[in-house]
Formats: C-alpha cells, sequence, structure tokens
C-alpha cells in the first residue's frame, strides 16, 4: 500500500497527498530479489559496476 501511495504522490502537483481513491493497488507489483553479498560487512556491487565499495562500521 505504501507503494501505491507514493506512486500516485509523484503523479500529483506539488507535495500533495493521494486521497484513497486515487490510488490503484492492483497496479502496485512488489518483488523480491536476492540480496547481492560476498558474506563481508561491505557495501558490495555486482561485477562491472563502476561504483566503488565502501567498508562499513
Amino acid at each position: 500500500m505504501a507503494v501505491a501511495y507514493g506512486s500516485a504522490a509523484a503523479a500529483l502537483p506539488g507535495s500533495a497527498l493521494p486521497a484513497p481513491a486515487e490510488i490503484n493497488l492492483d497496479d502496485v507489483v512488489v518483488t523480491s530479489i536476492a540480496p547481492y553479498s560476498t558474506g563481508s560487512r561491505s557495501i558490495t556491487t555486482p561485477p562491472g559496476s563502476d561504483i566503488t565499495e565502501k567498508a562499513l562500521p
């Protein structure tokens, strides 16, 4: 439901909040994805990415 409200809010002018009638839950699809991890405590990026890794505390 939060995704539907966010999507509806992005379509409205300014900072208006959508009314319940302005959201469409049937248009929202949430898909689970597997995390990309090497098991270390760092932010890891997929191979070939131009983003550098950063160690976490």
